[in-house]
C-alpha cells in the first residue's frame, strides 16, 4: 500500500499561508498586487489556489535584482 502523507517541504506549489514566509506580504497585498498585473496569478487546485514555487521563487529573484 502506498503512502498518502505527503512530504511539504519538497512541494512543488505555494499556498496563500507560503507566500507570507516567501514575500513578506500579507494576503491582501498579494491579492492587490495580482489585480495591478504584478504578481503572478495563482492556479486552482480543486478549490484551493496554489502558486507554481518555481514562478514564485524566480519572481522574488528577479525583484531583489531590482
Amino acid at each position: 500500500m502506498q503512502d498518502k502523507t505527503r512530504d511539504l517541504s519538497i512541494s512543488k506549489v505555494y499556498r496563500m499561508k507560503d507566500l507570507y514566509n516567501v514575500t513578506s506580504a500579507k494576503p491582501s497585498t498579494i491579492y492587490t498586487w495580482i489585480r495591478e498585473g504584478y504578481f503572478p496569478k495563482p492556479k486552482k487546485m480543486q478549490r484551493i489556489s496554489v502558486w507554481d514555487k518555481d514562478i514564485i521563487d524566480n519572481w522574488v529573484e528577479e525583484k531583489l535584482k531590482t
